[in-house]
């Protein structure tokens, strides 16, 4: 196999299994603006900061909650779709996350009725996440397949 065959192909499969598992979490965040509510109370908070390129900070908070559906107790972790994909920049940390939570904290948790264990703290979507995810996959994609069809030279 040569090595045009195996970067092609890897940047194929890396490419579509990008656009699989983030449209799939895409479509799950944009279903969730309908999922149900429940009462839940915060179990614990931490959180750690990365200093980036050209000391940008990203923040990420860690939240882990318990909420009850149907008698069953059932835990969480997701503040939202696509926090564990992405930090908060300082300057754009949403006003909830800034004032902080706290552990035995009250909170309304919204899961996915079909799934309860599939919740969430907030039925935000951010849709430019998502899409310059996507954009990246295809991108991605169309790299590996212009490599294996020869429209793109590897050099190596």
């Amino acid at each position: 196999m040569t090595t045009a065959a195996v970067v092609g192909t890897l940047l194929t499969v890396l490419g579509a299994a990008l656009i699989a598992g983030v449209g799939a979490l895409y479509l799950m965040a944009r279903g969730s603006r309908r999922w149900a509510e429940a009462g839940g109370r915060i179990v614990s908070v931490s959180s750690s900061e990365t200093v980036g390129y050209a000391a940008s900070r990203s923040y990420r908070v860690f939240v882990q909650y318990e909420y009850d559906v149907g008698g069953r107790l059932l835990k969480g972790d997701r503040i939202q779709f696509g926090d564990s994909l992405f930090g908060w920049n300082a300057a754009s940390i949403r006003q909830p996350y800034r004032l902080g939570f706290k552990a035995d904290q009250a909170v309304t948790v919204y899961y996915d009725p079909a799934h309860p264990e599939r919740c969430t703290l907030s039925r935000v979507v951010p849709d430019w996440w998502f899409r310059q995810l996507l954009i990246a996959a295809a991108i991605i994609l169309a790299f590996g397949i212009g490599v294996l069809t020869g429209h793109v030279a590897v050099v190596g």
